[in-house]
């Protein structure tokens, strides 16, 4: 306690000063996007993120959010329709949003910084419902309530399923909605990007990550695609694999491939059994109370899609 009480202001007066000498508006509070493909260690810096938080005994002091369910557990957050609570497609900022209650401003008092995965797959209605709800929540017409926000992007994945894409921009023949300007305007507000290229993710196989990287751009050049060839002939060639891979490099042949091989497969069960499709996050061992449990679900906990998919009667 004592080298605590020592530190703390200790650190404060120096972080003070420190500030007060720095001329640029790198530090500020302003937004942040953090972008970057997959494996380059955006997860880490939320993980730091809120160890400093909790090192100062301030644990709720970073809420981390994401557009979708999976995203979202990953990264042990909550959706971003479900931390201030929006619907799903929602249009209007609900009247619970408007005036929020005593009790919601007391569970975002304590939050000082937000964080939000996969927002490329957010639309201009979304973050504008999001950012106007958070103004109403902290109290604070500054973009984002005056969080320190932190919008983690990847734009080479998938865009807004509906709606208009973050990064667009309006025009005379197609003026925004109030809310997709409000929109438009915070993303203009991100003023400090930083872009993470360096994949931790293949160390081991930096052959394969630097192939990965250049398909990631659109950039399926013969010699990759021959790469690929040769890996999957070496793997079907083991005989430690009792199964054959695979490899295309579009979705429909993709499905279809493996709609052929899921029916195939179902044939050689009882009939009363059944095939199912589950993400691959999930489990390898779950159950199939777990299995009945997950399907009786509504869509709100489910991220609006079924998370199995009926197939095949054996």
């Amino acid at each position: 306690m004592a080298f605590v009480l020592i530190a703390v202001p200790l650190l404060r007066k120096m972080v003070t000063e420190q500030l007060a000498s720095e001329t640029s508006n790198l530090f500020d509070d302003s937004p942040l996007s953090l972008t970057g493909p997959g494996g380059t260690g955006k997860s880490k810096i939320v993980d730091a993120v809120r160890g400093l938080a909790t090192a100062w005994f301030r644990p709720n002091a970073v809420m981390v959010t994401a557009l979708t369910g999976i995203a979202a557990a990953t990264l042990r957050g909550t959706t971003i329709h479900s931390s201030v609570g929006l619907g799903i497609n929602q249009t209007r900022l609900p009247k619970h949003l408007q005036h929020p209650s005593q009790e919601q401003l007391e569970k975002w008092d304590p939050v000082l910084c937000i964080i939000a995965d996969e927002m490329s797959m957010a639309d201009l209605v979304l973050l504008g419902l999001w950012g106007q709800a958070l103004c109403h929540l902290k109290e604070n017409s500054k973009p984002f309530g005056g969080l320190i926000a932190v919008l983690m992007f990847d734009h080479c994945q998938l865009l807004s399923v509906r709606g208009v894409p973050l990064f667009k921009t309006s025009s005379p023949a197609k003026p925004f909605s109030p809310n997709q300007d409000y929109g438009a305007n915070l993303y203009q507000a991100i003023t400090k990007v930083v872009y993470l290229d360096e994949s931790m993710r293949f160390n081991d196989d930096p052959e394969w990550g630097f192939w990965l990287a250049k398909a990631r751009l659109g950039e399926w050049t013969p010699e990759f695609r021959a790469f690929i060839q040769s890996r999957a002939d070496a793997y079907n060639c083991s005989s430690v694999h009792d199964f054959i891979q695979v490899v295309s490099s579009d979705n429909v042949t993709r499905s279809a491939t493996n709609n052929m091989a899921t029916k195939i497969a179902a044939a050689t069960l009882v009939s009363s059994r059944r095939v199912y499709v589950a993400p691959a996050q999930l489990s390898s061992d779950i159950t199939s109370l777990d299995l009945i449990k997950i399907r009786s679900l509504p869509a709100s906990q489910t991220g609006g899609v079924q998370v199995f998919l009926p197939l095949y009667v054996g």
